[in-house]
């Protein structure tokens, strides 16, 4: 089963143990959205990455298409496109543009 790529945390009896498990590094962001296009069977150059800090530059790199939202300025440096709202639904015009433009 694959895994989520995230922070994992201590549970005892279902009950958060406050225990950090596995930290996940901004390379993890990377290599975790690779393997799931190659398990998908997509290039990375169809990967649309969003973020928001300097953690996510690696994961920008990988990516074919990549957004900064309500991001730092390290980010909003790195991605291709930015945006600054408080409504994620306002990030799919940008990416649709993005795949219009490939023909």
């Amino acid at each position: 089963a694959a895994r989520p790529c995230g922070c994992e945390m201590g549970v005892v009896d279902g009950i958060l143990t406050g225990e950090l498990l596995r930290v996940c590094l901004p390379a993890d962001k990377a290599a975790f959205a690779a393997d799931r296009c190659r398990l998908a069977g997509h290039p990375s150059s169809r990967l649309v990455a969003l973020g928001d800090s300097s953690g996510d530059l690696p994961l920008f790199a990988a990516a074919g298409f990549s957004v900064a939202v309500n991001g730092s300025q390290p980010a909003v440096a790195a991605a291709r496109a930015s945006i600054v709202t408080r409504d994620l639904r306002d990030i799919v015009p940008i990416v649709l543009s993005h795949f219009s433009s490939l023909g």
